[in-house]
């Protein structure tokens, strides 16, 4: 009697186990109510996090593809994988000197420095000098520019993030 009692107690407590460590293996495989999917980027509701998703995605490109293949992509505001252009959102690479190496939305930016084109951060601070400061942790620089989707000037919220001798960027308009 003893005997079939603990082969049941045994049984229980195997079963029991089983099924917390299965439990335990979903949960660390990220299956919950999603199926299981990898999620995928910020929704634009939340412009900083959508936005350094997308500068996020560059960066992988250019450590994928290289510096000439990045600005190659960049350069056209048709690219995927990622896409170069999203709505208001779209990549632009410039050197360590602030020079506009890829604009995909305004192709006449390549080449000029960013002093000349932009002004001041709302701190009265050269916004072009900001910028060329981003290290490869990434900064945020706001500035006036146009927005070529409104054709309005607006607060561009744009973040960069630092690679060898190449700045990535993107960012996302404030009306008003």
């Amino acid at each position: 009697m003893k005997r079939i009692i603990g082969s049941k107690c045994r049984a229980s407590v195997t079963a029991v186990v089983l099924l917390l460590a299965i439990g335990l293996m979903a949960a660390a495989c990220g299956n919950d109510d999603d199926g299981g999917a990898t999620a995928g980027p910020p929704p634009k509701t939340e412009p900083g996090a959508y936005t350094q998703a997308f500068v996020d995605d560059a960066v992988e490109f250019y450590e994928s593809n290289g510096r000439s293949a990045l600005i190659d992509h960049l350069h056209s505001p048709d690219s995927t994988d990622p896409p170069s252009v999203d709505g208001q959102w779209y990549g632009f690479a410039f050197d360590l000197d602030g020079v506009v190496l890829a604009h995909p939305t305004v192709p006449d930016n390549v080449g000029q420095t960013l002093h000349e084109i932009l002004g001041g951060t709302p701190e009265g601070l050269a916004a072009a000098d900001e910028m060329v400061t981003a290290t490869e942790t990434g900064k945020w620089v706001d500035y006036t520019y146009l927005n070529p989707q409104s054709g309005d000037w607006e607060t561009k919220h744009t973040w960069i993030v630092k690679r060898d001798d190449i700045h990535i960027a993107s960012g996302w308009y404030e009306s008003g």
